[in-house]
């Protein structure tokens, strides 16, 4: 092929990155990420600690080493350090099997203490791969990145498919990394391990190395919850918990068409962008895992992001860890630029979470305010009528369900509940009032 219709080519991929969304900042998207924080400052002129900023992406490193572990397959290694990536930090194994125990998306690592109860004293493997199409049985994985902290470096293995007939040779050097009780992927529940799995078996290099645990951060991210502006895109995830937004990268769109570019000439620069696209995917879920483990402790990286504490808090609540989900509620009240703490679903979680602790007078408060503004759930005044019926203030419960009794009359169908609410009522007019129940007329 000439060099002409080579530039021509490139120039296409170049205009399919344009029009990319993922590629690109959506106009509607452009003040709702963090661009819309970078003005705010403080009062003595400083921008927020807590804030995301305009940082720029990192540059993408050169390997430290460049080898040929077979023919046709290439490996490329790179020993990154915490400051080369925004927010890479050390995580450990146990600090992802505390990720898994507080999200709860394997139900047999809650059983564990630490990671040598798993089998797994050695760090967790970080996973992503880069293929010819985004499904099917013909789908290739001509990449694989793996990622591992090893003695405070972020160690980056790319394994890179020169030549199609060595898809066995990628495999089986792969396959030692891949035999972690820890294994960590971005979507790789539906995607990487599918496809993996297929390769395995349909190329013969042997059965598929399972993980003992697999850990889907895009499973986190989406039970952490949306903020408006974002999406549950690795991209957007670094944007809405790391505080940056990538430049100059390429999508998973392109990917596919710059590899078969480069079968056909043969050109490495050509998988320039893709190798870069795929380190910077494997760093930057290091770097989420991290601030997923803070998010869930409620720590100082969690401070900017209250739609994701209070995720985590009602992760937390349906456990029954109900210390925990308030730590999550408060850290999200103290955060001084964002109005969620007055919503109707901030409110009644942080009342349940209270009213499980103990702290009865300080739910009944938050429930009564929602009963004024007309916003109380349902099934909550039956609760507060006890509170009130426990603290000797009868006239006040009866109150509650009457009012309560009013408003669902009108509003729901639910027979049962109006019944219960009914009963209770008539129990408590006749203890303020001698009525028998007889007596009583109907609502």
């Amino acid at each position: 092929m000439d060099p002409k219709t080579i530039e021509r080519l490139r120039q296409i991929i170049a205009c399919i990155e344009r029009r990319s969304r993922t590629a690109v900042t959506r106009p509607d998207e452009e003040d709702t990420g963090p661009g819309r924080w970078a003005g705010l400052e403080r009062e003595d002129g400083r921008h927020s600690p807590g804030l995301p900023s305009e940082a720029l992406y990192p540059p993408c490193p050169s390997p430290t080493s460049v080898t040929a572990p077979a023919a046709g397959v290439k490996l490329l290694t790179y020993h990154l350090s915490p400051g080369d990536y925004p927010s890479l930090g050390d995580c450990s194994a146990d600090d992802v099997l505390n990720l898994f125990r507080d999200v709860g998306l394997l139900p047999g690592v809650a059983d564990c203490a630490s990671s040598r109860d798993l089998g797994a004293p050695a760090p967790p493997v970080f996973l992503d791969l880069e293929t010819t199409a985004l499904g099917g049985a013909g789908t290739l994985p001509f990449l694989a990145g793996v990622g591992y902290w090893c003695e405070g470096k972020f160690v980056v293995k790319q394994f890179l498919l020169e030549e199609r007939s060595a898809e066995v040779s990628l495999l089986e050097n792969l396959a030692p990394e891949l035999r972690s009780s820890l294994l960590v992927t971005f979507n790789g529940k539906c995607f990487d391990i599918p496809v993996l799995r297929d390769r395995f078996i349909l190329s013969g290099a042997g059965p598929f190395p399972a993980p003992g645990a697999h850990l889907d951060l895009y499973s986190v991210a989406r039970r952490l919850g949306r903020k408006p502006g974002y999406t549950w895109s690795l991209g957007q995830c670094e944007a809405r918990y790391l505080g940056f937004r990538r430049t100059g990268d390429i999508s998973s769109r392109a990917v596919p068409a710059l590899y078969f570019m480069y079968e056909r000439e043969r050109d490495e620069s050509i998988l320039k962008p893709v190798l870069r696209h795929n380190l910077m995917d494997v760093v930057a879920m290091a770097s989420l895992a991290g601030v997923f483990c803070d998010i869930m402790q409620a720590g100082t990286r969690s401070s900017s992001d209250p739609e994701a504490l209070l995720g985590a808090a009602r992760i937390h609540a349906a456990s029954k860890r109900y210390d925990r989900a308030k730590a999550c509620l408060e850290a999200a009240l103290a955060y001084p630029y964002s109005s969620l703490g007055s919503t109707p679903e901030f409110r009644h979680l942080l009342a349940d979470v209270l009213w499980k602790l103990g702290e009865r007078r300080r739910a009944a408060g938050l429930m009564e305010d929602l009963m004024r503004e007309g916003f109380l759930d349902k099934y909550r005044y039956a609760r507060l009528s006890a509170y009130y019926e426990r603290s000797g203030d009868l006239q006040k419960a009866l109150a509650v369900l009457e009012y309560a009794l009013g408003k669902l009359t009108r509003q729901t169908k639910d027979g049962k509940l109006t019944e219960s609410l009914r009963r209770k009522a008539l129990r408590l007019r006749k203890r303020l009032y001698g009525m028998p129940l007889r007596c009583v007329p109907p609502e």
